[in-house]
């Protein structure tokens, strides 16, 4: 038996977040007793849980496992192959075969046995006789393990370059771990290997703040208080062995203590700096030369990322200032970030902690001192604030830090950077703070607060401010507070709050003297609460008085596009456009992100589109507006659901749920509930729909909206995505009455399909529900109106009026014809309305219904809604048609993905996607359109967890 040796031991309680990635990796060394050898190269960051991993599957395998690790130079070329060799043979793998002739020199070689005559340093030679002696151990397969291979030697890649190549012809699983850094001999392993057909790659990144919440308790054996675990996600940025190690300091310094049977936080305690984490740190700035080394420290002072301008600005010459970004990479304390235009940056905020820590006190005061001083002799830069700030702590001048924290701050509220105001004015509660500047602190935090959504927070703050303000006499910050109270207030949709609040602070309501920005907002809260000619009126006052302001300018813009939506989508999207321009020219992050929802709701309604939703997301989060966020994403599901991509849609409405119910939002996160359940319905997975139906009514109980959400999409869904469309029939009823009791309907997915099933067994609700399918908001949907002219249809053909029922079909498709790319979008859910009404179609005598089951059943197949698909064929089939055979997928599904549920079908796109084959050239082999291979995609994507098109081939790799 070939030596298991410390297998297992590098794991420290259970493998969390990497459940995936395991199943690979078991899928991989059954791949290898089936088939032949292969490979599997493990890359991270350091920390990220390469060799826990690596130990788990290990101690799981059945069978020999061989152990080596490279080392850091000055190491011996083909130092860990030899301790391959050599465990090999001490685990019993039998060598007589091959001690003679070329391949015997080649193993001497790698034992050190024999003089340099009888040596074999050909790297082909040397690869070959690893590979035979791997294969002799006993109880084939053999699962080989070389870690850490960034430090691997020019010569043990080139063994390893042949051994990839020929792994498949001997039962060895390779099972190597890298950082994601270049090796020693300047290639980066995971682009050495990349594409090789016989090699997956699996990619760790930083655990999910759930799974990293796991870790935590897993390491404290219990559960550990809220307030630990949101200090430790903070510290340990997701990277499992900085959330051990720190979790481990805090019990050893009594952060973390014991009382009555369960774990205490005291912050006061907390570590700041792991002591192990601290040392390694230390190791790898004292490997550095002295000039590097106090540049390094230097940069570690300024900032996590290093700016090669901010450093020249703070005292370094041009050459030194460009060498520190190769130094901290050499010395692997800093990552490129690619994705970010090849950034260089510490490694994590603890690792910049560390290196300014590495410098002795007086030294780091002096060096602040200086860097500050070099800095603040030209005017400052937004990006500059904090540096000087965090340079004037450190230099202990307290005041001036506060002061340029809080005008950091300032600027920041100002371009609706939320995340980066409250970070900043975290900063400046913990330092000593006087009264007047105290009073400022906390006016820009509650704007902040207001403006990214965190209405709990800002409506608590947002009394005792305004007393305080009123006591100081100060008329324009009494303005501030309550404008930012009101956008706390229309942040939970409590609009009648939000006006009110305005209105106070207004002479008997008149609005004319206040200032434009409360004019603006005014005018939103009136829009919001159906007064549409007030608000119009608000907004044209509000350009008047602030013709050149920012912020007013964009919210009087995006009403008045809101006003004009009434009727024309077009005009209202020039004056959303607008807006959007507005707040780039003035840098206006969040009410760009705002007006580009508007734009994509635009987008959506006429095209199906989703790139203005997802701008604004990416917008909203990057300034920490989480309402936009959530409103973002809540178009995001809506519109996925619309077009079948249920993978999506659930992904954005649990981004969605998540928050609102971080911000309070209860008819958000309600929504959200909503958008879940109708991704699940579906999926034909009723249980699971209808649970998402009692959180939407949960979270918003006394709402009718949410109730009519819940019942439509959540309920009636669910049983129509199953065939069972009479039982819809009461849940759809329900949702109608109730989105009816709205004081005004708004074009929600409920009102595209409850109609249609109304109408199809004449329910006595038909005829409101189509009354209001053609009121003005409704009308300028083009996706109400295919549900409006489908009613037309079961009406007209129930009535046996020929006239009424070509027209309908008629406005159909002159609709189709005038919305192309909509339809497409919606070509599955306008399928499945269209089997819809064949029912009523077959049991009237009217209309095309066999041809339209057919086309539905062929159309929904394709898209992966099987249980929908045979539901079409089964109607079809009663009424005499005769039955096609459905596309199904020609191999068995492996056992390892059947959790994950991928279907046949599904498994068929991911082996032709292993082969690196496009949509279109998977379309045509399965004889499907592109579209379809698209959505097959998608739901892979959803169900294994992976992040792209790559990942899913690399996994194809290691399950075929």
């Amino acid at each position: 038996m070939a030596a298991r040796r410390t297998a297992g031991e590098a794991t420290r309680g259970r493998l969390i977040g990497r459940d995936v990635d395991l199943a690979s990796l078991r899928s991989a060394w059954t791949g290898t007793a089936d088939a032949g050898g292969r490979g599997v190269l493990v890359s991270g960051a350091p920390g990220i849980g390469k060799s826990a991993l690596v130990a788990t599957f290990a101690a799981d395998v059945d069978g020999p496992c061989v152990l080596s690790r490279c080392t850091p130079p000055p190491a011996p070329p083909l130092r860990a192959l030899s301790e391959s060799a050599l465990g090999a043979i001490t685990g019993g793998a039998d060598h007589t075969g091959i001690s003679d002739g070329i391949f015997g020199a080649g193993l001497r070689t790698l034992l050190g046995a024999g003089d340099a005559a009888d040596s074999q340093h050909n790297p082909l030679v040397v690869g070959e006789a690893l590979l035979r002696l791997l294969s002799s151990c006993p109880d084939a397969p053999v699962l080989w393990i070389v870690e850490d291979l960034h430090w691997a030697d020019a010569e043990t890649l080139e063994v390893l370059d042949y051994v990839t190549d020929h792994l498949n012809e001997h039962p060895v699983l390779l099972l190597a771990t890298t950082r994601d850094v270049a090796a020693v001999d300047g290639t980066r392993v995971a682009s050495r290997w990349a594409g090789h057909p016989d090699v997956g790659l699996i990619g760790l990144g930083r655990l999910s703040d759930a799974d990293a919440a796991l870790l935590v308790d897993d390491a404290l054996g219990g559960a550990a208080p809220a307030s630990f675990v949101e200090h430790a996600l903070r510290i340990g940025e997701g990277t499992p062995l900085l959330l051990q190690e720190y979790t481990r300091e805090s019990v050893v310094s009594k952060a973390l203590h014991m009382q009555d049977a369960a774990w205490r936080f005291d912050e006061g305690r907390a570590p700041s700096i792991p002591r192990t984490y601290r040392d390694a740190v230390e190791r790898r700035v004292r490997s550095l030369p002295p000039l590097p080394r106090r540049n390094v420290q230097l940069a570690a002072l300024i900032g996590r990322e290093i700016d090669a301008v901010l450093l020249q600005r703070v005292g370094l010459d041009s050459d030194e200032a460009a060498a520190v970004a190769d130094d901290v990479v050499r010395a692997q304390l800093a990552i490129v970030d690619w994705s970010d235009d090849g950034r260089v940056r510490f490694r994590h905020a603890l690792t910049r902690d560390a290196v300014a820590a590495s410098m002795a006190p007086s030294v780091r005061k002096d060096a602040a001192t200086n860097a500050l001083s070099a800095l603040t002799e030209q005017e400052l830069a937004d990006n500059e604030l904090e540096v000087a700030a965090v340079l004037a702590e450190v230099a202990g001048e307290t005041s001036m830090a506060r002061d340029l924290l809080v005008e950091s701050a300032r600027r920041a509220v100002r371009v609706g950077a939320t995340a980066t105001a409250i970070s900043r004015l975290d900063l400046v509660d913990a330092l000593p703070i006087d009264v007047e500047g105290g009073l400022a602190a906390r006016e820009l935090r509650l704007e902040a607060l207001a403006l990214a959504g965190r209405a709990p927070e800002a409506l608590a703050l947002a009394p005792q401010l305004l007393a305080d303000m009123r006591r100081a006499d100060d008329q324009p910050g009494i303005y501030r507070v309550v404008l930012a109270r009101a956008r706390a207030a229309g942040s939970l949709g409590r609009w009648e709050d939000a006006a009110d609040h305005l209105d106070d602070v207004t002479a008997d309501g008149e609005v004319g003297g206040a200032p434009a920005d409360v004019l603006s907002f005014r005018a939103i809260a009136a829009i919001e609460l159906g007064d549409v000619a007030g608000a119009e009126a608000l907004a044209q006052r509000a350009l008047e008085a602030g013709a050149d302001a920012g912020v007013s300018r964009c919210e009087a813009l995006e009403v008045l596009g809101r006003v004009a939506r009434e009727t024309s989508y077009e005009v209202a999207g020039v004056h959303f456009a607008a807006a959007a321009k507005a707040a780039e020219d003035a840098g206006l992050l969040l009410w760009q992100a705002r007006a580009l929802i508007e734009v994509g709701l635009g987008e959506a309604t006429l095209r199906g589109g989703m790139s203005g939703f997802t701008a604004a997301y990416d917008r909203a989060v990057q300034c920490g507006a989480l309402g936009v966020s959530a409103m973002a994403a809540y178009n995001l599901a809506n519109i996925n659901g619309f077009g079948f991509r249920t993978g999506d849609a659930a992904m954005w409405a649990e981004r969605l749920i998540s928050t609102a119910s971080t911000t309070g939002a209860a008819k958000l996160e309600a929504m959200g509930w909503a958008m879940l359940g109708r991704a699940h319905a579906l999926d034909g997975q009723r249980a699971k729909a209808r649970l998402a139906g009692d959180r939407a009514r949960t979270a918003a109980p006394d709402d009718c909206e949410a109730d009519g959400l819940a019942a439509g999409l959540c309920e009636g869904l669910a049983d129509l995505g199953v065939g069972d469309v009479e039982s819809s029939v009461p849940l759809f009823a329900r949702s109608i009455e109730r989105l009816l009791e709205m004081p005004v309907p708004t074009a929600t997915a409920p009102w595209c399909i409850a109609p249609v099933v109304l109408a199809v067994h004449d329910h006595p609700m038909t005829a409101a529900a189509r009354e209001q399918l053609v009121t003005p908001a409704f009308l300028g949907v083009p996706v109400m109106q295919f549900a409006r002219f489908l009613v037309d249809e079961v009406i007209a053909g129930r009535a046996g009026d020929r006239a009424a029922l070509d027209s309908a079909r008629a406005g159909f498709d002159d609709l189709r014809e005038r919305h192309p790319a909509l339809a497409d979008r919606l070509s599955m859910f306008l399928a499945h309305l269209r089997a819809v009404v064949a029912i009523a179609a077959l049991e009237d005598g009217w209309g095309t219904p066999l041809e339209d089951l057919q086309r539905a059943e062929k159309v929904l197949d394709e898209g992966g809604f099987s249980k929908l698909a045979r539901w079409a064929a089964g109607l079809a089939r009663d009424a005499g048609a005769p039955q096609r055979r459905r596309g199904k997928g020609r191999t068995d599904v492996p056992e390892v993905l059947e959790p994950f549920g991928v279907t046949a079908r599904e498994f068929d796109v991911l082996c032709l996607l292993g082969d690196r084959l496009t949509n279109r050239e998977i379309a045509e082999q399965l004889v499907v359109s592109p579209s379809t291979v698209k959505s097959h995609v998608e739901r892979l994507l959803h169900k294994t967890g992976r992040r792209n098109r790559v990942e899913l081939a690399e996994l194809a790799e290691l399950v075929r």
